[in-house]
């Protein structure tokens, strides 16, 4: 989530499901995704895993109303690519490049043509438009975007921000809708109610809700919202951008970092909280950057980031431990610039939740750590926190 919205809960004492006993080990892991209160993650050989809330159906084991706090296999064995966890949904990419989606579908986000929860809840994989034509998807909040094969995008669900970006905005999509020119979208990500994009020319564009300066335009309020795709920065020079809470980072092809938007809690980066970044500001040091994430909800967001030398940086929002170097609470132990969590030099990737972060290491092993109330850290518990990273089966 990017993806990522839900109101904060109070944490309470160490509860272990018994609905949800611990599985056999799954690992080694290729890919995760941290959802609002959800986790997917995707094994090297290809099956797909889903834990934590289950309400709408966002794990995809049939079910719904409960929550799985150890990694549940989803669908058929061999067969996953790519997954996305988003608000109360997931969509993933088989390896056969078909797109299926499931979850909650109150704002028509799962793009099967229907919308309104529960009767259009979708609690098993379903397949959305033609098979074998989707080479990656993003989940946000409660829309959708995904890229063909043949580099178009696609967005679709709720629209009252402009978030989708075909112009317009208060409305629905239920289904995929093409947006911009076809043939020239390379990656996209979409945030709680604001979209980025990325052309394969290297250019940023981003749409949507802009009340805290997520879009980068160097404006922001209420009535700043962006319905189309608006060009971000200098053209040629992005290589990925991921779009968070109400904030939003990319990283340059010369391996820069930039974040901007809301920065209450420090999620921005720039040493700094209480205020707004309506445009691009350099984290960190230049030319040291690789991939990064975004997550938060109701404004309370983090950022993590890992370098070319595989080392992990996470700050921002810090209530549940969702920075990951042992502490947590807040505002006490917020973050306000990139702080390294682990050892150096093990880290491939990560995913930002709602108040939960997940990571993979170089050698394919998943951890996760922060909020765990309703079992998205994985561990097979519930009702509590981790504040460091914890080894995930």
């Amino acid at each position: 989530m990017r993806r990522i919205l839900a109101a904060a809960l109070m944490v309470m004492g160490i509860l272990v499901s018994a609905g949800s006993p611990a599985q056999a080990a799954s690992g080694p892991w290729s890919v995760v995704s941290a959802g609002n209160e959800h986790t997917c993650a995707i094994n090297t050989g290809r099956s797909l895993y889903c834990w934590g809330n289950n309400n709408g159906g966002a794990v995809g084991d049939g079910t719904s109303g409960n929550h799985r706090t150890s990694p549940k296999k989803i669908g058929t064995s061999g067969v996953w690519a790519s997954v996305s966890a988003g608000g109360a949904h997931t969509c993933a990419i088989s390896t056969g490049n078909s797109l299926y989606c499931w979850g909650f579908n109150n704002n028509g986000q799962i793009g099967d043509g229907t919308a309104g929860s529960p009767d259009n809840n979708r609690l098993s994989p379903k397949k959305i438009g033609t098979s074998g034509v989707w080479a990656s998807v993003s989940a946000g909040a409660a829309h959708t975007c995904a890229i063909t094969t043949g580099k178009s995008l696609y967005c679709w669900g709720l629209n009252g921000d402009g978030q989708v970006g075909d112009g317009s905005s208060g409305n629905q999509r239920p289904s995929p809708k093409k947006i911009g020119t076809s043939g020239v979208w390379a990656s996209v990500s979409a945030g709680t109610i604001h979209t980025c994009a990325i052309s394969t020319g290297k250019s940023l564009y981003c749409w949507g809700d802009n009340q805290t300066g997520e879009i980068g335009d160097g404006t922001s309020g209420f009535t700043a919202i962006q319905p189309s795709p608006k060009r971000i920065g200098t053209s040629g020079v992005w290589a990925l951008a991921v779009g968070g809470d109400y904030h939003t980072c990319a990283i340059t092809t010369g391996k820069s970092l930039y974040c901007w938007g809301f920065n209450g809690f420090g999620q921005v980066g720039d040493g700094t909280s209480g205020n707004q970044r309506p445009s691009p500001k350099k984290i960190g040091t230049s030319g040291a950057w690789a991939v990064g994430s975004a997550g938060g909800t109701n404004g309370n967001g983090h950022t993590c980031a890992t370098t070319t030398g595989n080392s992990l940086y996470c700050w921002g929002y810090n209530q549940y431990g969702q920075i990951g170097d042992g502490t947590s609470g807040s505002p006490t132990n917020d973050r306000h610039t990139p702080k390294k969590v682990g050892t150096s030099g093990v880290w491939a990737g990560s995913s930002g939740g709602a108040a939960h972060t997940c990571a993979i290491s170089t050698g394919q092993s998943l951890y996760c750590w922060g909020r765990n109330d309703l079992g998205q850290i994985g561990d097979g518990t519930s009702g509590n926190q981790r504040p460091s990273p914890k080894k995930i089966p």
